[in-house]
Formats: C-alpha cells, sequence, structure tokens
C-alpha cells in the first residue's frame, strides 16, 4: 500500500498525479507554519513522521527516487527567503529536500523547536541514504 502512494495513481482521472506529490504540497504549507501555534507544530511533527515512516521503507524510498515517479510539486513559497519557483514536474526526492529544508529555514527563533528539527533532519538523512 506504501509503494502506490508514491506511484503513479491510474484510477484517478488525471493520470499524472501521485499522491505523494498532494501530500508533499501540503506538508511544506505545515512546515513553514510551523511556528505559529502548538497545534500547527504538532501537524508539522506527525507529518514528518509520516514523511519518515514512508522513506524508511527502501521500496518506498527507492521509488520515491527513482527518475520514473515525477510530478508537479507546489513547494509553499509565502516567506521569505524563497524557494526559487520550478515550473512543471520535478523528482520526489527534491521536493522532499526542498519541502523540508524550508521548514527548518522558515522556524528559526530564540526557542528553537528541537523535536521539529530532529524530525526534519530525520528525514534528510533517510532521503538522502535512499540516493545512495
Amino acid at each position: 500500500m506504501r509503494l502506490e502512494f508514491v506511484s503513479k495513481a491510474a484510477t484517478t482521472k488525471d493520470a499524472s498525479t501521485i499522491p505523494f506529490a498532494s501530500f508533499l504540497s501540503f506538508s511544506s504549507y505545515l512546515y513553514q507554519h510551523a511556528h505559529r501555534s502548538p497545534r500547527a507544530a504538532a501537524y508539522a511533527c506527525t507529518s514528518l513522521l509520516i514523511l519518515q515512516v514512508l522513506l524508511s521503507d527502501l521500496n518506498v524510498a527507492g521509488a520515491i527516487c527513482g527518475e520514473q515517479n515525477v510530478a508537479p510539486v507546489r513547494i509553499c513559497r509565502q516567506k521569505a527567503p524563497m524557494l526559487a519557483t520550478v515550473k512543471g514536474d520535478r523528482n520526489l526526492a527534491a521536493a522532499t529536500i526542498d519541502a523540508v529544508t524550508g521548514g527548518l529555514s522558515h522556524n528559526m527563533r530564540k526557542r528553537l523547536d528541537v523535536e521539529l528539527y530532529m524530525y526534519v533532519l530525520l528525514c534528510v538523512n533517510a532521503n538522502t541514504h535512499a540516493l545512495y
């Protein structure tokens, strides 16, 4: 079931839709706004835990890093410094790294949310291990 989450959905009307791309788009918004309230931080941490579970499976991680799984992923760009706008499809591994590093750079403050940072670093670590 996890593998179907990151592969092309053939049952929907739009065959280019990958559920994982929609999950990443939503998660990037959560990561950039995690500092607003304890509830937003809890949602961001839950999303990071889901991402960590997905990336810990080698089959799913291989599918995310594969060149055949590309999709349009909208990374949240509501705060400066903004990532460059990417038009068209992109690799899911690159989109994952962009989403979580955007969360790192937009949640810098005096009282650091250690739990959020720990989950982000675990996801980046799992994603880079899958690449090699």
